[in-house]
């Protein structure tokens, strides 16, 4: 049914609709199965590769490196807090636990390591 003049968004030929320099819209069929034309993304085979590699610079922000600096973080923390206790003269038992805190962080952090150096 038309409204207004405008025929429904279902009785429209498709167009690609990418963004053109001149500042127009590609006017050009999509290929089959895609929303673009081959020209502007929907060849066969287009787009980045699986992990997007290309986009990696430096791997600052990766995942391993985000858990090996969160990790390094709660470990500066965690032998903060077990130097504080050490000088408040805390008992022992819990001077223990922050021990086993501290070495539980140490680990994740070398597990972080081996997944940055991909051992």
């Amino acid at each position: 049914m038309v409204q207004d003049g405008v025929p429904p968004m279902e009785s429209m030929p498709p167009v690609c609709g990418a963004r053109l320099r001149t500042g127009g819209l590609c006017a050009a069929r999509p290929a089959q199965g895609k929303r673009r034309c081959r020209s502007h993304g929907g060849a066969r085979g287009s787009g980045a590769p699986k992990g997007n590699r290309n986009a990696l610079k430096h791997g600052a922000h990766t995942a391993a490196n985000r858990a090996r600096l969160k990790a390094i973080r709660d470990y500066a923390r965690a032998s903060k807090t077990l130097m504080d206790a050490v000088d408040a003269g805390v008992r022992s038992a819990a001077l223990l636990r922050f021990h086993a805190a501290i070495e539980s962080i140490a680990d994740r952090l070398a597990t972080t390591d081996r997944l940055l150096l991909g051992e």
